[in-house]
């Protein structure tokens, strides 16, 4: 029963923005290494699962068919109060519980990846999400909110569209109270993150509610889901497919993006795609020609094209790309590299090639063009969301 309790917790951990661990730092990182596997929502230990949850057992102590938790908090570094982040007509977000989402994104990205342990906390923050000039702080901020908005928005938006939510929140908060055993043991975990009992309730009930909007709207039996004519034209009208050289001014350590340094590395850089570009304008076939010196390796895999959808890509490519026809060539210089790009011929092929991706970003626009208009029905305290940076948010432990 233990070891099934252990592992439970681990796919908490590792799949929802619920972590009930009692101490990670017990578990040193480069101890834990994820590298891709099959064990944990598709991520294994680099020396084995089986040994990662010796080290969890350890942690915990084990009293029957309990392990009881909340013996040993983190102590909270912020003060929290009742103050709101939106202030809204039907619904309001508590500040409180807009720090434990983010608490639980700042965990996904800190724990869930496979490369961070290479990298020192500051290096792993201010590395670049791949492909978009925007590191993980940031990026991370700006999900959560985006996250939150949402969030309230369904609030206001799911009688409208005649959706009845589950009782999956109240199963959620169970399954996490039998572990902690009692209600006590529950809240003096959870204090550090500002939460309690009942906002635990609060919280699977809103998030209940915003995931089972999203799929009554937007899910494979969604009232909204795109067939396959609409998906193609999207395809054909937003989406990217191209071939790009790239003198890029990050380098992989090893799969995340770190900006370099100095200056005078990303100038040497910056003058090499323009010497090259300049040769392109005067001999198109050179593009062909020098696309070995792309500073991507897996560029002999995409020699078809490189395919983006539009929010998987720098805004400064993609707009530059919209004004392609098939066949021409541009360049663009970006925060994180030079870019000489050739816009592909798109073809009925390319879109089967790239079908889910294609349906999935389509979905996710459907859904924001049906539940942005209730943004309207509330206002965001600036004041609040400004008064915790991102270094002050707790790691769930």
């Amino acid at each position: 029963m233990k070891r099934i309790l252990i592992s439970l917790l681990a796919l908490i951990l590792c799949v929802a923005l619920v972590s009930c661990t009692s101490d990670l730092q017990e578990i040193k990182r480069t101890d834990y290494t994820l590298d891709k596997g099959g064990q944990v929502d598709g991520y294994d230990c680099a020396y084995g699962m089986e040994e990662l949850m010796n080290i969890l057992s350890g942690i915990y102590d084990y009293d029957g068919d309990i392990v009881e938790m909340g013996k040993d908090v983190v102590d909270p570094i912020v003060d929290f109060d009742d103050a709101l982040l939106f202030k809204g007509e039907q619904y309001s977000l508590p500040v409180r519980i807009y720090y434990y989402l983010m608490a639980g994104l700042k965990t996904s990205g800190y724990i869930g990846t496979d490369y961070n342990t290479l990298l020192g906390d500051e290096e792993f923050w201010d590395s670049l999400y791949p492909d978009l000039a925007i590191n993980f702080k940031d990026h991370s901020m700006k999900y959560g909110m985006q996250v939150c908005k949402d969030m309230v928005a369904s609030m206001h938006a799911y009688k409208d569209f005649g959706y009845t939510p589950t009782n999956n929140d109240a199963v959620s908060f169970e399954s996490v109270l039998s572990v902690f055993g009692s209600v006590d043991a529950l809240n003096e975990f959870y204090a550090a993150y500002g939460m309690n009992d009942t906002l635990l309730k609060e919280y699977f009930k809103l998030n209940n509610i915003y995931m089972g909007l999203k799929d009554y709207l937007v899910g494979l039996s969604g009232e909204y889901y795109p067939n396959e004519e609409e998906c193609k034209e999207y395809y054909y009208d937003e989406c990217v497919y191209m071939h790009q050289i790239v003198f890029s001014y990050v380098y992989t350590n090893p799969d995340r993006y770190v900006l370099y340094k100095d200056e005078e590395t990303i100038e040497s850089l910056r003058k090499q795609g323009k010497e090259l570009y300049a040769k392109i304008v005067d001999n198109p076939a050179m593009f062909e020609r020098n696309q070995h010196l792309t500073q991507e390796a897996d560029w002999e895999q995409n020699v078809q094209g490189y395919f983006y959808t539009p929010t998987e890509i720098q805004e400064e490519l993609y707009d530059a790309y919209k004004k392609l026809m098939p066949g021409e060539i541009t360049a663009i210089d970006t925060p994180i590299g030079y870019y000489i790009i050739k816009a592909v011929d798109k073809t009925d092929t390319s879109y089967h090639m790239n079908e889910d991706r294609v349906i999935t970003s389509y979905c996710e626009k459907i859904y924001s063009d049906l539940i942005s208009p209730y943004y309207d029905k509330f206002t965001l305290d600036t004041v609040q969301y400004e008064r915790y940076s991102f270094d002050e948010i707790l790691l769930l432990k």
